[in-house]
């Protein structure tokens, strides 16, 4: 499979997998609430117990659900601010610095991006490396798996607003999360970037034609967690 093409499939699926319905109802996360309730033995949200879950690939867990784990893990202690800040993953730039992936490339691809996944489990990038590998060799037990995670990590982004005002902005636990935001909402990121205070940053996106010129983000988490992480 020609590299180029790998990469340009990434996040290209199917606009309607995170449609969202007229209601503007958003649900900004409590990350008070979201930590009493995750680090309460007795609740139906005990972090450990859900983190099990999802690591064992149950595909019944809500939207609720994955709301506590996606906003959750920054209140655990191996959350890690600065994720999205580390350059990727040295065996993956190897495995893409050929002009071609065989199918060993496709293996290597899917467990690299897993080994990923075990340091920061909702990485959306490496999510669809997954899932796009995985489809390319025909594994569509995996495919589908990976599919629905990214699916409802994305559902539960978009539950957070509509991204058009910093009042309503995606709530997101790392700066690669918005880019990957964008993508999957079938638009393309321009280069621009700005603070935007309030520990939002708004994207710019290249001319579409629903004339939007850009999304607002907050990841309160890395706006807050960094300070901590460099001392």
């Amino acid at each position: 499979m020609c590299r180029t093409i790998f990469l340009l499939a990434l996040f290209l699926l199917p606009v309607a997998l995170f449609a969202q319905g007229d209601d503007d109802d958003y649900k900004v996360p409590d990350y008070a609430s979201i930590n009493e309730m995750t680090h309460d033995p007795n609740s139906a949200f005990y972090y450990p117990k859900l983190m099990q879950r999802y690591h064992n690939n149950d595909t019944t867990l809500s939207l609720r659900e994955y709301a506590m784990l996606y906003y959750g893990y920054p209140l655990q202690k191996q959350y890690n601010p600065l994720t999205g800040f580390e350059i990727e993953d040295e065996n993956i730039r190897k495995i893409f610095s050929q002009d071609e992936l065989h199918t060993e490339d496709l293996r290597n691809i899917v467990q690299e991006s897993k080994n990923y996944l075990e340091k920061f489990p909702f990485d959306l990038k490496k999510l669809n490396l997954v899932y796009i590998a995985s489809k390319e060799l025909g594994d569509s037990t995996t495919q589908n798996v990976y599919l629905e995670k990214i699916r409802k990590i994305a559902l539960t982004i978009l539950s957070t607003g509509d991204g058009l005002h910093k009042e309503t902005a995606f709530h997101v636990i790392s700066l690669p999360d918005e880019y990957a935001m964008i993508k999957m909402l079938g638009y393309q990121y321009e280069g621009s970037a700005q603070l935007a205070g309030n520990n939002c940053s708004y994207l710019g996106i290249a001319t579409n034609s629903d004339q939007i010129g850009g999304f607002y983000f907050n990841a309160k988490p890395v706006f807050e967690g960094i300070p901590q992480a460099i001392r």
